[in-house]
């Protein structure tokens, strides 16, 4: 379905529960967000070529920005390579001064959110991962729930090469915490997994706070405008409303945002 043949029908979202993904065009998206009425999800401070320099002078710019920010606000923690339960001690600490970095970005932009990756790693074929992965995460999460709730931050964690719900479902219930909860990837379950989309959202419904949104041809992580791949979205959000209906969501395609926007249904407010 194109954006052309949605532009007629009623909105897929509410523009209420959308925010705009600010990654690698902070200018071009952070207009777009005040033109659409939406929220912000911050993802430019997440990148270790941003995390290496001295990035106050872009955050303080950014702080401005945000306050014309009309939606809710979120950001995306640091992920390449941050792995907070390694069992190398070192690599442990660096990841999690790296999470309780992340969040200080987050609390400083008034973030209501912060999104990290699972970093689950299903090539590590051994038969005790599943239950290292579980024990391991269940050690390290209490201390760093801490330092988001001291922030006033929900922590969302995200599926990257998942091939399957059920470590994020069981860490999400072991935890049983509102403060950690799902931020669901779309595109990243149809890429990295054999699960039916179905299966995904019925084991992780309970728990997702959050979408990331974006189409893709299936084989590599495009980041594509909606409609503009193999992805189909408006299934995926129906099965979406029924399950996790208050759910927010980000758009992170980058490229042609009133196209995506016009496909959910959204019209510019200004």
């Amino acid at each position: 379905m194109t954006a052309t043949s949605r532009a007629e029908s009623p909105a897929l979202l509410p523009r209420e529960r959308l925010l705009m993904a600010v990654a690698h065009q902070p200018d071009i998206e952070l207009a777009a967000a005040k033109q659409f009425g939406l929220g912000a999800e911050i993802q430019c401070f997440s990148f270790p070529a941003t995390l290496a320099t001295d990035y106050r002078q872009p955050l303080e710019a950014m702080q401005k920005q945000v306050e014309t920010i009309v939606g809710p606000i979120g950001c995306h923690g640091a992920f390449i390579d941050t792995c907070p339960f390694s069992p190398d001690p070192a690599i442990r600490i660096v990841a999690q001064q790296r999470y309780v970095e992340s969040m200080d970005i987050a609390a400083a932009l008034g973030a209501q959110y912060i999104v990290f990756h699972s970093q689950y790693n299903p090539a590590i074929k051994v038969r005790q991962y599943p239950q290292v992965y579980h024990q391991e995460n269940l050690i390290v999460w209490p201390a760093l729930l801490e330092e988001a709730r001291e922030r006033g931050l929900r922590v969302y964690i995200e599926n990257m090469f998942d091939q399957t719900p059920e470590p994020m479902a069981r860490l999400a219930e072991a935890l049983d915490t509102p403060d950690f909860r799902i931020c669901f990837d779309i595109a990243h379950s149809e890429l990295f997994s054999p699960c039916p989309l179905e299966d995904w959202i019925a084991a992780l419904g309970p728990f997702i706070a959050h979408v990331h949104m974006n189409d893709s041809y299936g084989e590599f992580d495009d980041h594509l405008p909606l409609g503009m791949g193999t992805l189909d979205l408006p299934r995926a959000l129906r099965l979406l409303d029924r399950i996790a209906p208050d759910a927010t969501y980000t758009l992170e395609t980058g490229h042609d945002i009133p196209g995506s926007l016009a496909y959910l249904g959204i019209s510019p407010v200004q």
